[in-house]
């Protein structure tokens, strides 16, 4: 929250109203006038279980690909050849490693939004 003469201060906001904005603030409820807040900027957490989808199809994708490739290159390096549970396990584990690392990822991205834009005047306008 940055209040009018560009102090910048942490506050929870309980109400607001077209001529106040009531917060909290170190545990003592405060009524701002539109003239004493010039931004407020709230904190957007974004939800895990997407990144914990992205995660599973990269990580499944991933070691799908592994096994085809190590077993179907060529080569006599895969004997004996896979078979569709084979498939389904690598898949399930790379994509639970994927998971876990999606979620993790994704639990530390956080945006922010302005809440409350009012441009400040000049001063001694």
């Amino acid at each position: 929250m940055t209040f009018s003469g560009g102090r910048e201060g942490r506050a929870r906001v309980v109400a607001v109203t077209p001529e106040t904005l009531s917060v909290v603030t170190h545990g003592q409820h405060v009524d701002l006038g539109e003239e004493d807040v010039w931004f407020i900027h709230r904190r957007v957490r974004d939800p895990t279980r997407n990144g914990a989808w992205v995660g599973f199809a990269s990580g499944a994708a991933a070691g799908l690909w592994y096994l085809y490739g190590f077993c179907f290159s060529g080569s006599d390096s895969c004997t004996p050849q896979p078979r569709v549970k084979d498939f389904a396990l690598i898949g399930s584990f790379f994509g639970a490693v994927g998971a876990w690392l999606g979620v993790g990822l994704d639990g530390l991205i956080a945006s922010e939004e302005e809440f409350w834009p009012q441009t400040p005047a000049a001063p001694g306008a």
